[in-house]
């Protein structure tokens, strides 16, 4: 396995793709992580949260507008979680956190026009990462609409204490700028990039000021036109009001081309996922019990300590794990297959001393069944096969692994147990029965009754062959044990005829229809019920009293009509 191909495993799994809420939201904040923070009491980590991916913090978290509630897996099971309140108690009852990290100067400029959330979103991660900033704005203070709001909604007093902290990271404003096309010019001139906020250098008849009156003028992922270094943001939302998580996620989108372009880079690759977008995961709310939404006891208040954590508690911690659900050898190695891919591979690198993943690539059984709840379709049984083989290769897999399969293989491919022959007297054969090493072994003389049965029913003859189909060598990565088994397989079916295979065993019939879908095969238990009928048709004694289990095997899980075979047996002998 080489790099490419590790990248298109791990591509599969879905694990650890982003929750619905996570993904909606343009900045991308954590909110499972939030919950788990606030359900546990741990209100101030709850905080650390919001503030890694919130600029200003203390304002957004009271003022977002929260898209994540819509995408809420929870919407349709009690209601969405109560994001945006929580954020609210979270910010509302505990102290804001140091200065955030700001980057080693890197002897660029940038200029901000404007100093709404937009302006102030650009200038926080501008400062963050080096940049010295620079904010310009027409009035006597910074914080544009924001300073609109209510004050219950956003008190003056926070505001103010995050446009102090912008100038404790290193920000400068400069209050009273008559912001006009010279202006612009001018900074644009002194200035490595220069970002626009919609309504900077507003006039009676144009309140888009400097900005295009659109969003449509500009390029939708980088916000800038034609003119290199000048970005524009913060446009107000079809009914004229401005959206709080809108206006940051522009402000930080644009500032992330300011970054690319002041450092060289390219101003459009790798930002599929910048912003909203779409998630793969999927979570499974089949069993998940409704729980109705919690309503604060004083709306005005908002949430108190024990509500909050009531209310977040009701998040399901979004993950999908199905494969890990319902299989025990997944959940043995504490880990998901996208895990396992990367172990897979690093035990594959591993040029002198152990390899420690050995025993987890043998330990899976094939059964495909994590690749049938997986809404990916991520195939374990592929991996570990591919594994295998790989490791057998190179010499790096111990014989011993699966040595005790392999050598009762040998053994019924040897000449102590193989035949392959047509019916008494005969040649060729028009059926050949193919009950499998392992009913040949257990159960000889019920293969003998059945063997019996069907020369007496089916017409043109039935031969018999006994020995392996030779899926052990498969399962041990062993595909020239395999392709000799099968080889040998094919010639006797050559010599006797190319008959119909009648085979009793679930995995002999996978393994022939996969590896050999010229040769014609179907189930023993399809001939019974609708070619031969069973001996005598008599009903099992005491079948009525009995309670029985029908397990159909894992390689059968694609062949339903040798599923209701065997149903309509039972059925035909009492079984109800």
């Amino acid at each position: 396995m080489d790099q490419s191909e590790l990248r298109d495993w791990e591509a599969r799994c879905i694990q650890e793709e982003p929750p619905a809420c996570r993904a909606a939201c343009p900045l991308h904040v954590d909110v499972r992580a939030f919950m788990e923070a606030v359900a546990a009491g741990k209100t101030a980590a709850a905080r650390k949260v919001l503030e890694r991916a919130m600029p200003l913090p203390g304002v957004l978290a009271r003022i977002c507008d929260h898209p994540c509630e819509a995408a809420c897996v929870r919407r349709d099971l009690g209601g969405p979680l109560a994001v945006g309140d929580l954020e609210r108690f979270c910010v509302k009852s505990t102290p804001a956190g140091p200065k955030p990290l700001v980057l080693p100067a890197k002897g660029r400029r940038a200029a901000v026009l404007g100093a709404g959330l937009c302006a102030l979103t650009a200038a926080w991660d501008l400062v963050r990462k080096g940049y010295g900033v620079a904010v310009h704005f027409q009035e006597d203070a910074p914080g544009g609409w924001l300073r609109g709001l209510p004050e219950p909604l956003l008190p003056p007093d926070v505001l103010a204490a995050e446009v102090a902290m912008l100038a404790r990271m290193g920000v400068a404003f400069a209050a009273g700028q008559e912001l006009s096309q010279a202006f612009l010019a001018s900074v644009r001139s002194d200035c490595d990039a220069v970002f626009v906020e919609y309504g900077a250098g507003a006039t009676p008849d144009r309140a888009c000021g400097l900005c295009p009156a659109s969003r449509d003028a500009v390029d939708p992922v980088t916000l800038a036109m034609a003119d290199p270094g000048l970005f524009f943001g913060g446009w107000p939302g079809p009914d004229g009001a401005f959206s709080p998580i809108s206006c940051a996620a522009d402000g930080r989108r644009a500032a992330s081309g300011m970054d690319r372009g002041m450092s060289g880079a390219s101003l459009t690759a790798s930002r599929e996922k910048e912003g909203a977008h779409p998630t793969r995961l999927v979570t499974r709310t089949t069993e998940v019990p409704p729980v109705p939404r919690m309503v604060p006891a004083d709306t005005r208040a908002g949430f108190t300590a024990a509500e909050a954590v009531a209310e977040a508690a009701r998040c399901l911690s979004c993950e999908c794990l199905e494969c890990v659900k319902i299989c025990a050898y997944l959940e043995r190695y504490q880990g998901y297959p996208k895990t396992y891919a990367r172990r897979f591979y690093n035990n594959a690198a591993i040029v002198k001393g152990n390899h420690q993943a050995n025993k987890m690539i043998n330990s899976c059984s094939l059964c495909g069944l994590c690749t049938e709840v997986c809404p990916g379709s991520f195939s374990m049984a592929d991996l570990c096969l591919t594994a295998r083989r790989d490791m057998v290769e190179r010499g790096k897999m111990p014989p011993s692994a699966f040595e005790f399969a392999l050598l009762d293989m040998a053994e019924s491919d040897s000449e102590a147990c193989a035949l392959a022959m047509p019916g008494p007297g005969a040649e060729t054969c028009g059926h050949l029965f193919f009950p499998g090493c392992q009913l040949a072994g257990a159960s000889p003389d019920k293969v003998g009754l059945v063997y019996d049965h069907l020369r007496d029913n089916l017409p043109g003859g039935v031969g018999i062959r006994l020995g392996c189909c030779g899926a052990p060598g498969r399962w041990a990565g062993r595909e020239e044990l395999f392709a000799a088994s099968m080889a040998r397989f094919r010639a006797d079916w050559e010599r006797l005829g190319r008959p119909r295979v009648v085979a009793a065993c679930a995995t002999c019939l996978k393994t022939l229809v996969e590896a050999a879908p010229d040769i014609p095969a179907v189930s023993l238990w399809r001939v019974l019920a609708g070619e031969t009928g069973l001996p005598g048709n008599a009903p099992l004694a005491g079948a009525g009293s009995r309670a029985l289990a029908v397990h159909d095997p894992c390689s059968s899980r694609h062949d339903p009509q040798s599923q209701a075979a065997v149903r309509d047996l039972l059925s035909r002998l009492g079984v109800t």
